[in-house]
């Protein structure tokens, strides 16, 4: 198995286990194993939502910072950080200087939350769904 076929293994198993312990981490928290039927559905919908959105948003946010969205609330705290910081005050870096670093150090391969989130999502449907059919509209 090449390199970079363990590391997207790695990286979409751990993604997997964390996804599938809020699952059983909320179900078995909820007390699913004593719910009727129709409500043990929307337990396991509100469980496959929460790692759905928690993939989700944390893909976006990896996004949105590589797009530079986040970059002055960076150089904010590097600058509180270096003034704390004793000697720290004579280091002194320019926003466009701190912006040109942070071009160089853009994150890849964060593709895989997305397509766990959206998997976590379709689960969450799929559930959805099925209370739907059983206790018909609201």
């Amino acid at each position: 198995m090449s390199k970079e076929a363990k590391i997207r293994l790695l990286k979409y198993g751990a993604s997997a286990l964390i996804c599938a312990a809020i699952v059983v981490g909320y179900a078995l928290g909820e007390n699913v194993a004593e719910q009727e039927l129709v409500n043990v559905y929307r337990i396991l919908s509100d469980a496959f939502t929460l790692p759905a959105l928690l993939f989700l948003f944390s893909g976006a946010l990896v996004w949105l910072s590589n797009q530079g969205s986040l970059d002055a609330i960076g150089y904010l705290l590097t600058a509180v950080v270096r003034f704390i910081i004793p000697g720290g005050r004579l280091t002194h870096e320019k926003y466009g200087d701190y912006v040109a670093r942070r071009r160089e150090k853009n994150v890849t391969g964060y593709g895989f939350l997305f397509i766990v989130g959206l998997a976590c999502m379709v689960g969450a449907l799929v559930f959805t769904w099925l209370y739907f059919q059983l206790h018909g509209p609201i």
